[in-house]
C-alpha cells in the first residue's frame, strides 16, 4: 500500500515536469550546462553551393551518369526480385511466412548467396563505394 502511494505521488509530481520539459517552446538547460553550439537541424542543407559545385552537379546530370546509375539500380533491384521469386516457386504464402526449418540448399543458391553481392552493388550505385565488414 505504501509503495502504491509513493508511486502515485511520484507520478503526480513527474508528469507535469515531463510535460513542461517535452512541450515547452524554450529550451530548458539542466544543471547549469552551457550550450557550446546552437541547435542544428541535421536534415537542413545549409552549405552554400559554389560555382564549382554547381558545375559538378550540372555535369553529373547532363552527362547521363545519374540516369545510368538510376537504370542500373532498378535493374539490380529487379534482378534480386526475380532471383528471390525463383527461390520461392512452389511454396504457398503460408509456407513462406511460417518457415520452421532453413531453406534447402537449392533455394539458398537463389537467395542467400546473391543477395549479399547484389546489396553491395546497390550500395555502390548509391555512392557508398566500400563498407568494411568485420567479424
Amino acid at each position: 500500500m505504501i509503495g502504491f502511494v509513493i508511486a502515485l505521488l511520484a507520478s503526480v509530481i513527474a508528469v507535469p515536469i515531463l510535460t513542461i520539459f517535452l512541450f515547452s517552446k524554450e529550451k530548458i538547460v539542466w544543471f547549469n550546462r552551457r550550450k557550446t553550439q546552437p541547435f542544428r537541424n541535421p536534415f537542413e542543407y545549409d552549405t552554400p553551393i559554389t560555382g564549382y559545385e554547381f558545375i559538378k552537379i550540372a555535369f553529373f546530370l547532363l552527362s547521363g551518369i545519374a540516369l545510368l546509375r538510376l537504370l542500373l539500380f532498378l535493374f539490380v533491384l529487379v534482378l534480386g526480385f526475380c532471383l528471390n521469386r525463383v527461390a520461392i516457386l512452389g511454396m504457398t504464402d503460408k509456407e513462406c511466412m511460417e518457415l520452421k526449418e532453413p531453406l534447402p540448399p537449392w533455394r539458398k543458391i537463389f537467395t542467400t548467396y546473391p543477395n549479399g553481392f547484389l546489396s553491395r552493388v546497390l550500395l555502390f550505385l548509391l555512392g557508398y563505394y566500400y563498407i568494411d565488414v568485420e567479424g
